[in-house]
């Protein structure tokens, strides 16, 4: 670089480093702007896009889950879909989100079967209290117990 000419060796790498760097954000700023700000890039899992169209089809858009499945899915949900995350004791998960997020009541459940014993939750503990579902429906490994709006209950 001509303006880097007269300074110090480590000066001139500190001063191609932070072009480099400019440039690189620039063109990740670009790529952003040319998705219409979507950060995810196109990324729509075949899972969540299940989930969209079994649940949109009912009309149904609040639920619960395991904390990762319950972020995973709000997130990537092309239908706004809003999932929040509750215990294996179907309390509030109280980790990284607000109060406001929980509902006295949900349309559905989304069970993980892949998840580790002690993290999916308890299919026989939703049953227990809030009866049987009104449709069971499958997306890969992810299960939805669908109750129908307001009709499922997370605290027993």
């Amino acid at each position: 670089f001509a303006p880097a000419a007269g300074l110090a060796r480590g000066a001139q790498i500190t001063v191609a480093a932070g072009v480099l760097g400019a440039a690189a954000l620039a063109f990740t700023v670009a790529e952003v702007i040319d998705n219409g700000f979507d950060l995810r890039g196109g990324y729509y899992p075949a899972d969540v896009a299940c989930l969209d169209s079994v649940l949109g089809a009912r009309q149904l858009q609040y639920g619960y889950s395991d904390y990762w499945n319950a972020k995973r899915t709000t997130e990537l949900s092309q239908r706004g879909l809003r999932v929040v995350s509750v215990h294996q004791q179907l309390g509030n998960y109280n980790w990284i989100n607000s109060r406001a997020w929980f509902r006295p009541a949900y349309d559905f459940a989304i069970i993980d079967e892949n998840a580790r014993e002690g993290y999916r939750l308890r299919v026989d503990l939703i049953k227990e209290t809030n009866g049987e579902p009104a449709f069971v429906e499958h997306c890969g490994s992810l299960t939805i117990l669908g109750y129908g709006s307001n009709r499922l209950l997370a605290k027993p």
